[in-house]
């Protein structure tokens, strides 16, 4: 329930700051609460990492999200109802796909 938790909280907070700052960010605040458990931290790690490099939603996020928003044709709010679908089945990669196999390769 953590890892899900820290990476929602990871792909959400990605769109606002820079993708670094995310990531040690989360990995730092995982590390501490998840260092007593059994879970893989090296898992944990690439969950975030691949959570923390969904940003797509501002500008600041995303170095094209300038170009895309400049001309005016594009709207943030029609901006983030179509990435609202591609951030829900990023997290379900990360959850479904990443884990796992970082699991096998670093367990």
């Amino acid at each position: 329930m953590l890892l899900e938790l820290l990476a929602v909280a990871a792909l959400i907070m990605t769109n606002f700051l820079s993708n670094v700052v995310t990531m040690v960010l989360f990995f730092n605040i995982g590390l501490a609460l998840l260092s007593g458990s059994n879970m893989h931290l090296g898992a944990f790690a690439a969950v975030i990492g691949v959570a923390a490099a969904m940003a797509s939603l501002t500008p600041s996020a995303c170095a094209p999200a300038p170009l895309i928003f400049g001309p005016g044709h594009v709207t943030v709010r029609g901006v983030l109802k179509a990435n609202l679908v591609f951030l829900v089945l990023s997290l379900a990669a990360c959850l479904v796909v990443v884990y796992p196999l970082a699991s096998a390769v670093f367990g």
